[in-house]
């Protein structure tokens, strides 16, 4: 099995990174030379198309992955019959399946496997990796994902890796609001941060923000390389999702118009922590110096 990984960012550098790790591949876009183990570099997306039966696609967003797939000098004409592309960028779930369908004209598998993580360092501890598409393809190419991370998850048919990339990163996003707000309620009724965390990650209020986040604030550690420009979009996609099926989404359409008004203030290159700065500002406080 010829592996290739088309990629762009911290995330897909991870992944590639680890795939490189465990075996050889070969790696083509702007990630090319960060990415760590066996990698081989192609000249082109077609050259890595031509050799590759199984390739990895993560350019930071799905118009991204479109193109290198079906652009001018994309990878289509060069791809086998047989060949499994698996998308790990973040997408919408129709065009996910109508870029399958295109791929399945010419005997390609698409499969949509997005990684969740918010953290490069906590890779694989804090992150699952999301499928759709065929069950048989999915097996087949299984022990490749497991490489990125060992948390594995078939969700059903093609789109649905994707719609569960959208729901876990909205729930994700939500909880890590939440936290920052209550954190900021708690320390400025004189609850210190280390006790916050310890009650509330053994209490009901547990959530994956209160068990990482919490313990890091009053250091102002890093808990997540995500931007928020890259956040803004995922929950807009989530937005554009609900309408579409008719879903309510009014807790986190709420957390994506907070997030954009993070980015406007922040610069939409900082990252989900700088959320912290914006529940400071709010409540005149210092996470790190609580008065």
């Amino acid at each position: 099995m010829d592996v290739g990984y088309v990629g762009s960012g911290w995330l897909a550098t991870a992944a590639a990174s680890r795939l490189a790790g465990a075996r050889e591949i070969f790696v083509c876009g702007p990630f090319a030379a960060t990415v760590q183990g066996s990698a081989a570099r192609a000249d082109s997306l077609t050259g890595l198309a031509r050799r590759c039966n199984v390739v990895f696609v993560d350019l930071g967003s799905q118009e991204a992955a479109r193109n290198a797939l079906f652009g001018p000098d994309g990878m289509e004409s060069s791809l086998a019959a047989g060949t499994i592309v698996v998308d790990q960028s973040v997408g919408d779930p129709d065009e996910t399946r109508a870029m399958a369908a295109r791929l399945a004209e010419r005997g390609v598998v698409l499969l949509d496997a997005p990684i969740h993580c918010e953290r490069a360092a906590e890779m694989p501890e804090a992150t699952a990796i999301l499928c759709g598409g065929p069950q048989d393809a999915v097996d087949a190419v299984r022990p490749l994902l497991e490489i990125i991370c060992p948390r594995v998850v078939h969700c059903g048919d093609t789109g649905s890796g994707h719609a569960m990339r959208i729901v876990t990163g909205a729930v994700a996003a939500c909880n890590r609001l939440v936290t920052y707000e209550c954190a900021a309620i708690g320390v400025t009724n004189g609850v210190a941060l280390q006790d916050l965390a310890t009650v509330i990650t053994q209490s009901s209020g547990y959530n994956s923000a209160t068990a990482r986040v919490l313990p890091v604030l009053g250091e102002g550690g890093c808990t997540a390389d995500v931007e928020l420009a890259a956040a803004a979009h995922e929950l807009a996609l989530a937005a554009r999702l609900a309408r579409r099926t008719g879903a309510p989404m009014v807790i986190a359409n709420l957390v994506g118009c907070l997030v954009e008004s993070a980015a406007a203030a922040h610069g939409k290159s900082a990252t989900l922590d700088s959320l912290a700065r914006f529940h400071e500002q709010g409540a005149g406080i210092d996470f790190a110096r609580p008065s």
